[in-house]
């Protein structure tokens, strides 16, 4: 009767050892996931911001080159402005030459 009590006894034992080993090592697979979770979220976030870092660098260096080629295109209008100028103050100083030549001309000998 020792023995059978002894068996009957192991028969809810050994079931709620394996449950409780179960349980243990569910609990531990659950803290082991969380853990490479959070290992991954932090990873994850460091290539975010480091893609985010070199698409601000990226925009900067566009926005710089942009900047730069409408300063040398407003340099280069400015220029041709400054050049126009000059040549229609000559060619107006010029006609006023003539006019002032043709009308000494014409007091000299009229038509």
């Amino acid at each position: 009767m020792d023995i059978h009590s002894l068996i009957s006894e192991l028969g809810y034992v050994i079931p709620t050892g394996i449950a409780g080993v179960l349980l243990v090592g569910f609990i531990v697979f659950m803290k082991s996931q969380e853990a490479k979770q959070d290992k991954d979220r932090t990873e994850h976030m460091a290539k975010w911001d480091s893609m985010i870092a070199v698409h601000k660098n990226n925009v900067q260096a566009l926005i710089d080159s942009q900047q730069t080629q409408f300063k040398t295109i407003m340099e280069v209008h400015q220029r041709e402005l400054d050049r126009q100028f000059k040549l229609y103050e000559r060619n107006t100083s010029t006609l006023e030459s003539l006019a002032h030549n043709l009308s000494i001309a014409v007091k000299e000998k009229p038509l």
